[in-house]
């Protein structure tokens, strides 16, 4: 019977050493093995650098390959001076737009400008039409407006100089955390989109990419210029419903599941895979997508 407790005692201590062990021993932020490269994900910076996305690439078909490529190109300020997208499956270049600053305006090779916030460089107006290549289609101007602590809270769109808004977005924050937007049409305010987003708060990352399922004035712009403050937590789910302003019916809904993250061991994202449905604002956040940073020394 003494052999027992004791055979039984030196399990039980052996297995409090185990759960001590482990107690003690912190998992990594990161995968132990980038599945882009098999080697560990590296540290994408210093301390004190900063880095925006230069790159985004699907790779939907092969882990080895990729099926088209979005690019950012960036001086060493990390100001955007080129959008490029290339699509190998069809072997073509979709646009390659040149982006011109000078002084308080980003004037577009594609027809259209921007223009900043003279203080804050925030996007305060965006200038172009429904259909760039159709010079007579019709004039819009989109207005950004930005709460206090530099977030996006509210986007205007104004058609042929008309003094009353088209659209109006109004964008909601929990955490600092972009949750919702609901897009309204016309001045009685009839719901056209809502999107509710939700997040994995285990662990903050590094700021990611702006998540705005409205943006249907060029998606391709938005990871580009500075659209105010990003999110620093991974996204889990989106879902986008859109609804007939007629009778307030919800005409479709397009549901997106975020997983299989990679993370740099200084917790940038460099890889999700998103299933479901294509969120059409965003535009390039589906299936297995990685991410490339130009980072400040």
């Amino acid at each position: 019977m003494k052999d027992i407790v004791r055979y039984r005692n030196r399990i039980l201590y052996y297995l409090l050493l185990v759960a001590l062990a482990a107690g003690c021993t912190k998992s990594p932020p990161y995968v132990i093995t980038d599945p882009a490269t098999g080697l560990p994900p590296v540290a994408l910076t210093t301390a004190s650098g900063d880095c925006l996305i230069t790159k985004i690439t699907q790779k939907n078909k092969s882990a080895n390959s990729a099926d088209n490529a979005f690019e950012i190109k960036r001086d060493a300020a990390l100001v955007a001076s080129n959008i490029s997208f290339y699509d190998s499956l069809a072997n073509k270049s979709e646009y390659n737009i040149q982006l011109v600053t000078a002084g308080d305006t980003i004037r577009l090779s594609a027809g259209g400008y921007f223009i900043l916030n003279s203080t804050t460089k925030l996007v305060s107006y965006f200038y172009t039409l429904a259909d760039n290549t159709d010079p007579t289609s019709d004039k819009q101007v989109y207005q950004y407006l930005y709460d206090a602590n530099g977030y996006l809270v509210k986007k205007y769109l104004f058609v042929n100089g008309a003094s009353s808004p088209y659209y109006e977005t109004n964008y909601t924050y929990n955490n600092n955390l972009l949750s919702a937007c609901v897009v309204y049409a016309g001045a009685q305010k009839v719901k056209l989109l809502e999107s509710s987003i939700d997040y994995d708060m285990t662990a903050a990352r590094k700021a990611w990419i702006y998540l705005f399922p409205d943006f249907f004035e060029g998606y391709q712009y938005l990871q580009a210029l500075n659209f105010g403050k990003r999110g620093n937590y991974p996204v889990k789910n989106i879902v986008t419903k859109i609804y007939d302003v007629s009778d307030g019916s919800i005409l479709d809904t397009w549901a997106t599941t975020f997983n299989g993250y990679v993370y740099s061991q200084d917790n940038f994202i460099l890889q999700t895979t998103a299933q479901g449905d294509l969120q059409q604002g965003l535009g390039l956040l589906f299936g297995t997508t990685r991410f490339d940073y130009q980072c400040t020394k």
